[in-house]
């Protein structure tokens, strides 16, 4: 829609872009005017040769769209009657309107067409009136056409209407501006454009210079990495002490260089390198704190093998303890000796093993494993010298004499001229050996004879002697409290006790205190029985089952009070063992009528 302002009346006229370069009447003078380009308008040339001269057609058209207009022959004074209207016009302000600017909104597409458009009558006027050949009316139908309905034309009121003044830019202007505008926009996004671009080139550059840093430090950590998982803990924290103050450097440079970056990606790459760079420096402290968990580690294990170690030496020393009891055919207290030695060096490996289940260092591993060799190869002596016929023949009791293991007694009767009794001497008292598997009691010692029983060297000092109390003759002994903690006293005997079920005991404790007793025997190893406690003063009939599964051996390392006497059919040996309580530093503890009774 494009408006024109009538050259003659000063109206606006508002038609489609299409009529721009044509000429038609002006609704409210009826001069014909050409429309020109920008608004503007000119009288056309054809306009006024028709002037003076119009057609009936003309008039009967005047005089239908402004039947107010003067008669048609006052209408021959041509240009004088047009100024004199005009000057009418001028001279009636009261119809005038006020100009109040520009419209708030256009009107309707329809209302604009109807006011400021000129009627169908007026166009077919204005080209009637132009001169040149006109297209011939077409020719009649054969047939007549339905007569349709006449269409009421819309009469354009030729009343004056008042002048609105348009106020605005034009058009040109406009459309010159929004140019100007579209040109430095475009510009501005050019310059934007490549400014980003050196932005992203300059980005990129920084990038892989800092990455290339990045990946030095890198290789820098894997080789103190490498180092710490050998041991080698300080050249490790040397190569990489430097690492932490780089790693620094480089993020204030990335900081420094892509700080200012306002586009996503210099924004995005410098994240990206600073987050590496934090990881980088979060896995040398990692690296940091396991060379220092490792010295700590190693330090704390080789104060453990050195103790182990120490452990060991004593093993070696009670190895060579019991050695030397062999040597000097104390086989009970060799065996004792070799054994405590054995369970020692088992605790040993016990510790290691123990220790062995935490650590994951192959160097640690190592060392653990060469202490726990040197532990096992003390075993493997001990074991052999336990199974020596020396010790499992000397640990019954038994003496060797010609090659041959015989009990001491039978020793001593070896060693001794045989004599005839005299005429009138009593017979001499039945040996144990001729004892009766059915008799009830076997009397095994009431001490009436001899002395036949001797301390043992692996226990706490003690003396023993026959005394007679009310003409009865007894064992006395008197012991001191020692480092062993233990007194032992035994004799030999080569007894068959499968058919005794219990071996009893009179005993006086002569201290204040209660003393545990216990029961031991040299079969095909040696046996201890669980302890009976001795109240102070006498204790008649104490007891200790032959049979029962009451005593302990070195089968499973003296821990159990589960097993039964072995080889019951090759007694070799009996003692006592006294366990004096803490408080008790000495003592005496007298024994009398030893006895077997059947089961």
């Amino acid at each position: 829609m494009i408006q024109w302002k009538c050259i003659s009346c000063g109206a606006t006229i508002k038609g489609p872009d299409h009529l721009e370069g044509k000429e038609v009447k002006c609704p409210k003078c009826k001069e014909r005017i050409q429309l020109k380009a920008g608004g503007e308008t000119e009288k056309s040339p054809a306009s006024e040769e028709k002037k003076p001269d119009q057609t009936e057609q003309a008039k009967e058209s005047d005089k239908e769209t402004a039947p107010e207009k003067a008669k048609p022959e006052e209408k021959e004074t041509g240009g004088e009657e047009n100024e004199e209207k005009k000057e009418k016009r001028n001279e009636e302000p009261t119809e005038k309107k006020e100009d109040l600017g520009p419209l708030p909104g256009p009107a309707p597409e329809e209302e604009k067409a109807d006011e400021d458009l000129p009627s169908a009558k007026d166009l077919l006027s204005e080209v009637k009136d132009k001169p040149g050949p006109h297209p011939a009316p077409a020719p009649a139908p054969a047939e007549p056409e339905a007569k349709k309905p006449p269409v009421e034309e819309k009469k354009i009121s030729a009343s004056p209407r008042p002048m609105v003044v348009e106020r605005g830019l034009p058009i040109n202007l406009i459309v010159g501006l929004i140019g100007l505008i579209a040109i430095a926009v475009t510009v501005y996004v050019i310059y934007q454009k490549n400014q980003v671009s050196k932005e992203q080139e300059r980005t990129r550059a920084v990038v892989k210079d800092k990455r290339d840093d990045l990946d030095k430090i890198g290789d820098t950590v894997k080789k103190g990495e490498k180092l710490a998982e050998s041991a080698e803990f300080d050249k490790a924290q040397e190569t990489v002490k430097d690492v932490k103050s780089a790693i620094k450097r480089l993020i204030s440079d990335v900081e420094l260089e892509l700080g200012a970056a306002v586009t996503d990606f210099a924004k995005e790459q410098r994240s990206r390198l600073i987050e590496d760079a934090e990881a980088v420096d979060e896995k040398v402290d990692n690296l940091l704190s396991r060379i220092e968990e490792a010295r700590a580690e190693t330090k704390e294990m080789t104060a453990f093998v050195a103790e182990r170690e120490k452990e060991l030496a004593e093993v070696d020393a009670t190895i060579k303890k019991g050695k030397k009891e062999m040597t000097d055919t104390d086989y009970v207290s060799a065996q004792r000796t070799l054994r405590k030695a054995k369970s020692d060096a088992g605790d040993v490996i016990d510790e290691i093993e123990f220790e062995e289940v935490d650590i994951t260092r192959p160097e640690l591993k190592k060392q653990l494993a060469d202490c726990k060799a040197k532990a096992k190869a003390r075993q493997e002596v001990i074991e052999a010298l336990l199974k020596s016929e020396n010790i499992i023949n000397g640990s019954r009791g038994l003496v060797e004499y010609k090659g041959k293991w015989m009990t001491p007694e039978q020793k001593a009767e070896a060693t001794q001229p045989k004599k005839t009794p005299a005429a009138g001497t009593p017979a001499a008292a039945k040996a144990p050996s001729t004892f009766k598997p059915d008799d009830m009691e076997w009397l095994i010692d009431d001490f009436s004879g001899p002395l036949r029983w001797s301390r043992q060297t692996w226990g706490d000092p003690a003396e023993l002697e026959i005394v007679e109390i009310n003409a009865d003759k007894m064992l006395l002994v008197r012991y001191q409290r020692g480092g062993e903690g233990k007194v032992a006293v035994g004799r030999g005997v080569k007894l068959d006790i499968s058919s005794r079920g219990m071996l009893v005991v009179d005993v006086e404790n002569r201290t204040n205190q209660p003393v545990p007793l216990c029961l031991a025997v040299v079969t095909d190893q040696f046996y201890e029985s669980q302890g009976r406690s001795l109240r102070p003063g006498m204790n008649k009939g104490i007891s200790f089952s032959l049979s029962d599964a009451i005593y302990k051996c070195a089968a499973d390392g003296w821990l159990n009070y589960n097993h039964r006497i072995g080889s019951p059919n090759s007694l070799g040996q009996i003692l006592f063992m006294i366990y004096p309580p803490g408080t008790v530093k000495e003592g005496t503890m007298i024994f009398d009528n030893i006895r077997m009774v059947a089961k």
